[in-house]
């Protein structure tokens, strides 16, 4: 079996996933217990929220309204306005990158000794033989 020896092969990988885990993470609801959480919700993640939205003319808590706290997630940026803070979605997926990164390292080094170990003296010496054609 060859190793992929490229690694940018590998950090473009790793980099796909955490903008993917990161971008997803903004559809994920938020609590809010309070009128005034609605003025800036934070959403995103999963370590900084990026995305802040401004749904206080979401009706809540008034008359059949959703009673306090509610559990709320990203809406129409057309009906509630919205900024996105790049430099925070930036580091979010670098983090995101560098932790599964390292739990993708820890398992291939934990499964190619786990190999090794259980290897049969006939495996290695055909594994052998390949390497040396």
């Amino acid at each position: 079996m060859k190793r992929c020896s490229k690694p940018l092969v590998w950090i473009v990988a790793l980099l796909a996933v955490a903008t993917l885990i990161s971008g997803l993470a903004v559809f994920a609801p938020v609590p809010l217990a309070d009128r005034q959480g609605l003025e800036r919700v934070e959403l995103g993640g999963p370590f900084l929220p990026f995305v802040f939205q401004d749904q206080k003319s979401l009706g809540v808590d008034c008359l059949g309204c959703p009673p306090l706290p509610v559990r709320t997630s990203l809406l129409s940026p057309w009906e509630f306005p919205t900024w996105v803070a790049w430099e925070r979605w930036a580091i979010n997926v670098m983090l995101v990158a560098i932790i599964s990164g390292g739990i993708a390292f820890l398992a291939v080094a934990s499964f190619q000794r786990w190999r090794a170990r259980h290897q049969t003296p006939s495996a290695v010496a055909t594994q052998q033989r390949q390497d040396d054609r």
